[in-house]
């Protein structure tokens, strides 16, 4: 009787640690190309790129960044032409769950600050603006490592 009390307290533990995460804000940025032509996905890179300095040179925080904000500094920080390919516009957008480095981000309905040049027809990667996530890219996949809290419990 006593091992069942202490599955059963294990388990519930296990749910409360798990449902902790869930609680943490993540906000997404998301870059959609016009295609997936080498172009396209070039002009994704160089704002990709831009967006990163802007963070490293501090224009951007992860607690201040906001369309209005982000429209500003990229119209003045990308060349006339691209910058006129884009549209910018924060959204509620559904991601799979993912985990890099030992980290489990859930799947649900996140944040999004959607940037999509042209007509956003080519494959996007998605960066956590998160400060323990930020500049990790994830591709399109629904790739899943799965980890036991036991295991990882005992090892």
């Amino acid at each position: 009787m006593k091992k069942v009390y202490l599955i059963i307290l294990i388990i519930i533990l296990s749910i409360v640690t798990s449902s902790c995460n869930q609680e943490e804000k993540y906000v997404r940025l998301r870059i959609i190309a016009n295609s997936n032509l080498d172009i396209d996905i070039s002009d994704k890179t160089i704002i990709k790129n831009t967006i990163n300095k802007l963070f490293d040179e501090n224009k951007l925080t992860y607690e201040t960044i906001n369309t209005n904000n982000l429209n500003m500094l990229l119209k003045n920080n990308l060349n006339k032409d691209l910058y006129n390919k884009i549209s910018i516009q924060e959204c509620i957008s559904y991601y799979p769950a993912k985990s890099y480095n030992g980290k489990f981000i859930p799947s649900g309905n996140y944040e999004t600050l959607l940037i999509e040049i042209g007509d956003g027809k080519g494959n996007n990667f998605w960066t956590l603006l998160y400060p323990e996530y930020f500049g990790y890219e994830f591709e399109e996949s629904n790739e899943i490592e799965y980890r036991s809290y036991f295991y990882d419990l005992l090892s």
